[in-house]
């Protein structure tokens, strides 16, 4: 090849593909349709460009573009239309194509590159629509959320716990589905042992629920709105359940106040419930673990010498002579009551 004829190839290529215009091969093999953009890492290779171009044209995209590169030249991937895609990727200088996800092919990976890309494409798009899915979730939940947030606004210490379910229920008239099945074990003389007047309604029923072994499931109906479907709990996913309040990383401000205390062989519950009474916080109980481990909170005895010491750890050092702990929780509303469970 003499030097005339090298320069009139290279300029021809330099037009052919250009530093700046835009050169589609339209071929359509896949449901999805994939253009594929090359900006080089520098100033445009006029036989690298002919050669890459040439064998990308036979792999199936709908069109394919390799140009020079410039500073704004970044790796994507993006959904123009439905079933149209636009990925950009670099020709390097070691004449490999370095694609979006880090991911670099030679010539001999030719054949690789489409399914690669429709790999991610898929990837994206379950993504997208799962946050789709999620953000409807979110808005469905806000809806339901209103309903949940007031308070019980009813006494409910050594009310029939059928009474408390049937005035929690009736509030959220047309969000609670109730099986027949929960008939069968609400018996009359069980009655809710503790006050949740000033609790929301929804950590106050899914309280209320979880002694007996039920559940709140939140699901969708047909018509688009949200449903809490009471269940038993041993057929649910705990992902699934209505919580019994949610995760507080500050402690309500009174627990740190000190004072003097002096416990001499009282017993647990009546302590506890003389400091939910005096802190005004609902102090709520996880009976069912505390059943599995043969703790019962009125049978057991506790004992702290005379000191002055704060509610928090007053609570600590007593709840931890029977083996429990304490988490601090807020219900829908935001209020904060503390959670006593097993250690």
């Amino acid at each position: 090849m003499n030097r005339s004829f090298g320069y009139w190839l290279g300029a021809f290529f330099l037009l052919f593909w250009g530093i700046s215009d835009v050169l589609w091969a339209q071929r359509t093999t896949s449901s999805k349709n994939i253009r594929l953009e090359i900006f080089c890492d520098g100033p445009l290779q006029p036989m690298q460009a002919q050669q890459w171009g040439a064998a990308l044209q036979s792999t199936g995209f709908s069109g394919v573009q390799l140009r020079g590169g410039n500073e704004e030249d970044v790796l994507d991937l993006r959904k123009i239309t439905d079933g149209e895609y636009h990925a950009l990727g670099m020709l390097t200088k070691d004449n490999r194509i370095l694609l979006p996800g880090e991911k670099t092919f030679s010539r001999q990976q030719l054949r690789e590159i489409r399914p690669y890309l429709e790999g991610m494409i898929e990837e994206q798009e379950r993504l997208q629509a799962e946050a789709a899915e999620d953000a409807e979730k979110a808005r469905l939940w806000e809806n339901v959320l209103e309903k949940l947030s007031p308070a019980v606004g009813v006494e409910t210490k050594n009310v029939e716990r059928r009474k408390v379910l049937r005035e929690i229920s009736q509030k959220l008239k047309g969000n609670v589905h109730v099986p027949m099945s929960i008939r069968d074990v609400l018996e009359k003389e069980d009655c809710v042992r503790e006050e949740l007047q000033t609790v929301s309604r929804g950590t106050a029923m899914a309280y209320v629920l979880r002694y007996i072994g039920y559940c709140a499931v939140m699901t969708k109906k047909p018509s688009g709105e949200m449903e809490l479907v009471w269940t038993p709990s041993e057929k649910i996913t705990s992902e699934e359940i209505l919580p019994v309040g949610y995760p507080l990383e500050r402690m309500p401000r009174e627990m740190f106040e000190s004072f003097r205390a002096n416990v001499d062989g009282a017993l647990l519950s009546v302590v506890l419930d003389a400091l939910s009474q005096r802190l005004q916080i609902p102090f709520l109980y996880d009976y069912n673990s505390m059943a599995a481990e043969g703790i019962e909170i009125s049978e057991v005895s506790v004992k702290l010498n005379p000191m002055k010491i704060t509610y928090d750890r007053l609570l600590d050092t007593l709840l931890s002579q029977a083996g429990l702990k304490k988490e601090v929780r807020m219900d829908e509303a935001g209020q904060p009551f503390l959670w006593i469970t097993t250690q």
